[in-house]
Formats: structure tokens, sequence, C-alpha cells
């Protein structure tokens, strides 16, 4: 499966090591770090339904496998998801995967997914 996003980048299964290709997007985060309690603001960069990335605006110096939960607003819809702390590229940009999400979640950032898609694919 190959989708293309907003700037005519290729996302294909079969060349991603992701499980779930992501879309490029832009909103607004949230994401609280636990159990040290620390919040951060940033932006989303990109969103699958594994995870997103989040360009922040402090840096991040917990280590991978942090607990967090992030909230995040794209196209007008807010999500709150739990996650981990997959990776932190020059403190800034946090690689979150999305787990013990409900199906509920699920099926929102689903659609949230489609819709991006859609927009892409009509521009």
């Amino acid at each position: 499966m190959s989708i293309s996003n907003s700037e005519g980048q290729q996302w294909d299964r079969a060349e991603n090591r992701r499980e779930h290709p992501r879309m490029r997007c832009a909103g607004t985060a949230e994401v609280h770090l636990f159990p040290v309690g620390v919040r951060c603001l940033g932006r989303v960069v990109d969103l699958s339904l594994g995870g997103c990335c989040i360009e922040v605006e402090e840096p991040i110096e917990e280590p991978s496998g942090t607990r967090v939960e992030v909230y995040f607003c794209v196209m007008g819809t807010t999500v709150q998801v739990p996650g981990r702390l997959c990776h932190v590229r020059n403190q800034v940009w946090a690689g979150i995967q999305f787990a013990e999400m409900s199906s509920r979640k699920a099926a929102q950032i689903q659609e949230l997914i489609e819709e991006l898609f859609s927009d892409t694919v009509t521009e």
C-alpha cells in the first residue's frame, strides 16, 4: 500500500519500517511524561494509527520507554492517547508510540488519518 502526503513524498509499507504509515499534518500537542510529571507543549508533525512525531517547545531529557499521555488537536479533532516515548532526536523531536489504546480512540485516529489522506488526494 502506497500513499502520498501533502509534500508529495511516498509512504510505502514495504519500504517503511513502521507498521502504520505516517501522514504529515499540523496541529497542537501537549505531552505529559510520567512519573516525572513534566508537561511539554509542541506541534504535531506527523500521525499514524500507531504513533506520532511531535516537535516540542522545551527539550525532553527523559529516556525512551517513558510513559506519556498525549493530547493533540489536528483538523479540529482533539484526541487524548496513552503511549510511550520511543525516541527523542535533538531533544525536540519526540517519537511517540501509542499504547493501550481503546477501540474508540483507534477509530477516532483512523478517521482523522483518512480525512488527512483525502485532503492530500484532492490537492
